[in-house]
């Protein structure tokens, strides 16, 4: 029997037109291809992973920035499991971002709510994201030029959710994020040496 996120992959585009494509960890056949399309072909790119470690459900963001830079990332990687970018540091390392790179498209990642049927989802689109919103805090900016967001949790709790959440699933949401992004990485660095 198939479960019910199974074959779920939907296209949407909102009303910022920001071409939002939802995948799944059951299937996330076209995420690499979604993502390729959506890279400059001229412009440096950083990656920013936002989270924390100290919270199950909210370190999607340091796992996929610490395995992505131990796999040598072609790109700058900043929030990792040894240095987060969370609630306190967010507006320092994106001055950082600004202070070492002129312009960068920014990737940024992030762990998200959703609702029970939503676990597992991985939301990619153009744009960026307000860390925080889920758990109350609105005071961080918007940040990102394409943005990917796993659903770690679901529920109205906000940050108790997110404690709760499986490390499973943020393990599994990281291993098909960064192995989505290398690929893609490669083929962008072939495109480059092709024209």
């Amino acid at each position: 029997m198939k479960d019910k996120g199974e074959d779920k992959v939907a296209t949407v585009t909102n009303d910022m037109g920001r071409n939002k494509r939802i995948f799944n960890v059951n299937n996330h056949s076209g995420m690499m291809e979604h993502i390729q399309s959506m890279l400059p072909s001229d412009q440096e790119i950083v990656i920013l992973c936002i989270g924390t470690e100290k919270c199950p459900g909210d370190l999607l963001g340091p796992f996929t920035g610490t395995i992505l830079k131990k796999n040598n990332c072609p790109y700058p990687v900043y929030g990792t499991l040894n240095d987060p970018a969370h609630a306190l540091t967010l507006c320092d390392m994106i001055d950082r971002i600004q202070k070492n790179h002129d312009d960068p498209f920014i990737i940024a990642i992030d762990a998200s709510l959703g609702t029970s049927k939503e676990l597992g989802d991985i939301e990619v689109f153009r744009g960026g994201i307000k860390a925080g919103i889920s758990v109350g805090n609105n005071g961080l900016p918007l940040v990102g030029n394409l943005s990917i967001c796993g659903v770690t949790a679901s529920g109205s709790l906000g940050f108790k959710a997110l404690q709760n959440a499986s490390f499973a699933l943020s393990y599994k949401l990281q291993e098909i994020i960064t192995k989505e992004l290398m690929v893609a990485f490669s083929y962008r660095k072939l495109e480059r040496e092709v024209s």
